[in-house]
Protein backbone atom coordinates (compact mmCIF):
# COMPACT_ATOMS: atom_id res chain seq x y z
CA UNK A 1 0.00 0.00 0.00
CA UNK A 2 1.23 3.26 -1.18
CA UNK A 3 0.06 7.13 0.36
CA UNK A 4 1.06 10.56 -1.01
CA UNK A 5 2.38 12.37 0.95
CA UNK A 6 0.93 15.81 1.26
CA UNK A 7 2.67 18.92 2.49
CA UNK A 8 -0.55 19.74 4.60
CA UNK A 9 -4.23 19.78 4.93
CA UNK A 10 -4.43 22.55 2.40
CA UNK A 11 -2.35 20.87 -0.35
CA UNK A 12 -4.77 17.68 0.36
CA UNK A 13 -7.82 19.91 0.02
CA UNK A 14 -6.48 21.73 -3.04
CA UNK A 15 -6.05 18.54 -4.72
CA UNK A 16 -9.71 17.33 -4.30
CA UNK A 17 -10.91 20.27 -5.18
CA UNK A 18 -8.97 20.67 -8.42
CA UNK A 19 -9.90 17.15 -8.89
CA UNK A 20 -13.46 17.98 -8.34
CA UNK A 21 -14.15 20.84 -10.53
CA UNK A 22 -12.06 18.97 -13.46
CA UNK A 23 -14.47 15.92 -12.75
CA UNK A 24 -17.51 17.45 -11.04
CA UNK A 25 -20.10 15.86 -13.88
CA UNK A 26 -18.43 12.17 -14.28
CA UNK A 27 -20.61 9.63 -12.58
CA UNK A 28 -18.30 6.40 -11.76
CA UNK A 29 -20.58 3.93 -10.34
CA UNK A 30 -22.59 2.40 -12.20
CA UNK A 31 -26.56 1.22 -12.29
CA UNK A 32 -25.97 -2.74 -11.70
CA UNK A 33 -23.30 -1.79 -8.87
CA UNK A 34 -25.67 0.03 -7.01
CA UNK A 35 -28.78 -2.82 -7.80
CA UNK A 36 -26.27 -4.87 -6.59
CA UNK A 37 -25.40 -3.37 -3.37
CA UNK A 38 -29.50 -2.75 -2.49
CA UNK A 39 -29.66 -6.65 -2.98
CA UNK A 40 -27.36 -7.26 -0.05
CA UNK A 41 -28.76 -4.33 1.84
CA UNK A 42 -32.43 -6.02 1.55
CA UNK A 43 -31.02 -9.34 2.00
CA UNK A 44 -29.01 -8.53 5.07
CA UNK A 45 -30.75 -5.82 6.54
CA UNK A 46 -34.17 -5.34 7.47
CA UNK A 47 -36.29 -2.07 8.30
CA UNK A 48 -33.70 0.32 6.42
CA UNK A 49 -34.02 3.71 7.41
CA UNK A 50 -31.13 5.76 6.20
CA UNK A 51 -27.62 5.57 4.75
CA UNK A 52 -24.88 7.67 3.35
CA UNK A 53 -22.59 8.14 0.59
CA UNK A 54 -18.65 9.82 1.31
CA UNK A 55 -17.97 11.13 -1.45
CA UNK A 56 -20.49 11.62 -4.19
CA UNK A 57 -19.47 14.08 -6.76
CA UNK A 58 -22.93 14.66 -8.90
CA UNK A 59 -25.13 13.09 -5.90
CA UNK A 60 -26.12 10.20 -8.44
CA UNK A 61 -25.99 7.18 -6.47
CA UNK A 62 -27.79 9.19 -3.32
CA UNK A 63 -31.00 9.27 -5.44
CA UNK A 64 -30.44 6.00 -6.84
CA UNK A 65 -30.25 4.53 -2.91
CA UNK A 66 -33.84 6.37 -2.11
CA UNK A 67 -35.50 5.69 -5.11
CA UNK A 68 -34.51 1.57 -4.84
CA UNK A 69 -34.59 1.42 -0.96
CA UNK A 70 -37.06 4.07 0.12
CA UNK A 71 -34.89 5.55 2.86
CA UNK A 72 -33.47 8.64 3.86
CA UNK A 73 -29.93 8.88 2.22
CA UNK A 74 -27.35 12.04 2.64
CA UNK A 75 -24.33 12.44 1.10
CA UNK A 76 -20.50 14.51 1.31
CA UNK A 77 -18.56 15.78 -0.91
CA UNK A 78 -15.83 18.05 -0.27
CA UNK A 79 -15.97 20.51 -2.39
CA UNK A 80 -18.69 23.48 -2.38
CA UNK A 81 -21.53 22.09 -4.17
CA UNK A 82 -25.57 22.27 -4.64
CA UNK A 83 -25.66 18.95 -5.03
CA UNK A 84 -29.55 17.68 -3.66
CA UNK A 85 -28.76 15.51 -0.18
CA UNK A 86 -25.05 16.48 -0.07
CA UNK A 87 -23.27 18.51 2.27
CA UNK A 88 -19.92 20.24 1.65
CA UNK A 89 -17.84 17.80 4.17
CA UNK A 90 -14.27 15.93 4.82
CA UNK A 91 -15.17 12.05 4.91
CA UNK A 92 -12.35 12.14 7.53
CA UNK A 93 -14.57 13.17 9.58
CA UNK A 94 -17.85 12.79 10.94
CA UNK A 95 -20.51 14.50 12.82
CA UNK A 96 -21.76 13.80 16.49
CA UNK A 97 -25.29 13.07 15.13
CA UNK A 98 -24.12 10.46 13.02
CA UNK A 99 -22.93 8.36 15.60
CA UNK A 100 -24.76 4.60 15.30
CA UNK A 101 -27.49 6.71 12.63
CA UNK A 102 -26.72 4.49 9.41
CA UNK A 103 -27.87 1.30 8.76
CA UNK A 104 -25.15 1.32 5.29
CA UNK A 105 -22.75 3.28 4.29
CA UNK A 106 -21.34 3.55 0.69
CA UNK A 107 -18.26 5.02 -1.43
CA UNK A 108 -16.70 4.65 -4.59
CA UNK A 109 -14.08 7.21 -3.12
CA UNK A 110 -12.12 5.86 0.02
CA UNK A 111 -8.76 5.84 -2.81
CA UNK A 112 -8.60 9.56 -2.11
CA UNK A 113 -8.56 9.20 1.67
CA UNK A 114 -4.95 10.54 2.89
CA UNK A 115 -5.41 8.61 6.64
CA UNK A 116 -7.66 5.40 5.66
CA UNK A 117 -7.17 3.69 8.96
CA UNK A 118 -8.35 7.20 10.36
CA UNK A 119 -11.00 7.39 7.54
CA UNK A 120 -12.69 3.73 7.81
CA UNK A 121 -12.43 3.93 11.83
CA UNK A 122 -14.72 6.99 11.26
CA UNK A 123 -17.21 6.02 9.05
CA UNK A 124 -17.73 2.91 11.16
CA UNK A 125 -18.50 4.92 14.24
CA UNK A 126 -21.98 5.89 11.80
CA UNK A 127 -22.95 2.50 11.34
CA UNK A 128 -26.18 1.01 13.44
CA UNK A 129 -24.73 -2.19 15.68
CA UNK A 130 -25.56 -4.47 12.05
CA UNK A 131 -24.95 -1.90 9.75
CA UNK A 132 -22.84 -2.34 6.66
CA UNK A 133 -20.22 -0.18 4.83
CA UNK A 134 -19.74 -0.85 0.94
CA UNK A 135 -16.81 0.29 -0.52
CA UNK A 136 -15.32 0.08 -3.93
CA UNK A 137 -11.68 -1.04 -5.00
CA UNK A 138 -11.08 -0.54 -8.79
CA UNK A 139 -7.56 -2.24 -9.90
CA UNK A 140 -6.63 1.03 -11.28
CA UNK A 141 -5.55 2.19 -7.90
CA UNK A 142 -2.78 -0.84 -8.01
CA UNK A 143 -0.76 2.18 -10.38
CA UNK A 144 -2.36 5.64 -9.84
CA UNK A 145 -1.39 7.47 -6.59
CA UNK A 146 -1.30 11.50 -6.56
CA UNK A 147 -2.56 14.30 -4.60
CA UNK A 148 -6.39 13.29 -5.22
CA UNK A 149 -6.44 9.53 -5.62
CA UNK A 150 -3.87 9.39 -2.53
CA UNK A 151 -4.36 5.95 -1.43
CA UNK A 152 -2.86 3.21 -4.10
CA UNK A 153 -3.29 -0.57 -2.99
CA UNK A 154 -3.64 -4.22 -4.49
CA UNK A 155 -7.18 -5.73 -3.41
CA UNK A 156 -5.09 -7.82 -0.44
CA UNK A 157 -3.88 -4.57 0.94
CA UNK A 158 -6.75 -2.98 0.45
CA UNK A 159 -8.72 -6.13 2.37
CA UNK A 160 -6.44 -5.05 5.06
CA UNK A 161 -7.08 -1.69 6.06
CA UNK A 162 -10.57 -3.22 6.94
CA UNK A 163 -9.60 -6.42 8.37
CA UNK A 164 -7.25 -4.79 10.76
CA UNK A 165 -10.55 -3.88 13.25
CA UNK A 166 -13.35 -5.14 11.18
CA UNK A 167 -14.09 -7.69 9.20
CA UNK A 168 -14.92 -8.30 5.19
CA UNK A 169 -18.24 -9.84 5.10
CA UNK A 170 -18.98 -10.09 1.61
CA UNK A 171 -16.95 -8.98 -1.93
CA UNK A 172 -18.77 -8.58 -5.27
CA UNK A 173 -17.01 -9.28 -8.47
CA UNK A 174 -17.80 -6.54 -10.90
CA UNK A 175 -16.79 -5.10 -14.01
CA UNK A 176 -13.24 -3.19 -15.40
CA UNK A 177 -11.17 -4.76 -12.35
CA UNK A 178 -14.05 -3.07 -9.91
CA UNK A 179 -14.64 -5.05 -6.57
CA UNK A 180 -17.47 -3.71 -3.31
CA UNK A 181 -16.21 -4.62 -0.19
CA UNK A 182 -18.88 -5.25 2.60
CA UNK A 183 -17.79 -4.38 6.03
CA UNK A 184 -18.96 -4.82 9.47
CA UNK A 185 -18.03 -4.64 12.74
CA UNK A 186 -16.41 -7.83 13.98
CA UNK A 187 -19.30 -10.15 15.81
CA UNK A 188 -22.02 -8.21 14.83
Amino acid sequence: MRLFKHKDYNHYYHAQLKKYYRKKDNVWVKEDEIIMIVNHIKKHLVNVESGICHGTRTGWEIQQFKKRLKCNVIGTEIAPNKIPDTIVWDFHNIKDEWKGKFDFIYSNSFDHSNRPQHCIQQWMKCLKPRGICYITWMSSLVKRLDAADCLSAELKEFRKIFNKHFIVVDEFKKYRGRIVLAIKHRGK
